[in-house]
């Protein structure tokens, strides 16, 4: 009796953790709210001044003219890891 309560306590844990903490799944192609999620949950203007702005970061692409672009994770990914610092880098200096 008692194994079986402390078994379904357990199990109870368990799929609370299980649907609470997964990890998130971004998708390949990211819309402007997604791509701000993913870069930390910036607002739109941030992204702007900080990333879009910039000559090299991915473009993104049209899917229903210019206020619709989608940008691609693979390709934001690349551009972060060529324009991220490790942390120790910055402290060091």
């Amino acid at each position: 009796m008692i194994e079986e309560i402390i078994t379904n306590k357990i199990l109870d844990i368990l799929h609370n953790v299980e649907t609470n903490y997964t990890v998130k799944r971004w998708p390949e192609a990211m819309n402007k709210q997604e791509l701000c999620n993913y870069l930390g949950g910036i607002d739109a203007k941030t992204l702007e001044k900080r990333y879009t702005c910039q000559p090299d970061f991915p473009t993104g692409d049209e899917t229903d003219g210019v206020r619709n672009r989608v940008w691609h994770k693979t390709q934001v990914d690349e551009w972060l890891a060529r324009h991220t610092k490790p942390y120790k880098e910055i402290m060091t200096r």
